[in-house]
């Protein structure tokens, strides 16, 4: 398709060092941090997540707080409501409160999801 990876992408893609989180069931709204992140800037999140059928029809948001910290984060989230994924950078800069340039505007565009029925 002639589509290139990004170099810092593919490194990460290709890079030997990866771990696994443990499987986690939540029930209702939170964060709940990664037990160990990644230590470099580029990384690759592989990720598997499953919802119950009535969540596709509720303001259900599911997603990754990334390069987080106690006064910056970036939020990657799946909101079924209108089938979007979001890139909430609202409070990717604390430096942006002061600084012209930086940008914080969040980013959506459609992504519709399948279900997949195991026989």
């Amino acid at each position: 398709m002639g589509i290139k990876i990004a170099r810092e992408t593919y490194k990460a893609m290709t890079n030997k060092t990866s771990f696994t989180e443990p499987k986690r069931t939540l029930s209702e709204a939170g964060a709940v941090p990664f037990e160990q992140s990644p230590t470099p800037k580029f990384f690759v999140l592989n990720a598997q997540l499953s919802f119950s059928k009535s969540a596709c029809d509720s303001g259900v948001q599911a997603g990754f707080k990334v390069l987080s910290s106690e006064l910056e984060s970036t939020t990657i989230y799946y909101q079924f409501s209108n089938e979007s994924i979001v890139i909430d950078r609202s409070n990717t800069s604390a430096a942006a409160q002061t600084t012209t340039g930086i940008d914080t505007a969040t980013e959506s565009g459609r992504l519709r999801l399948f279900d997949i029925n195991k026989n």
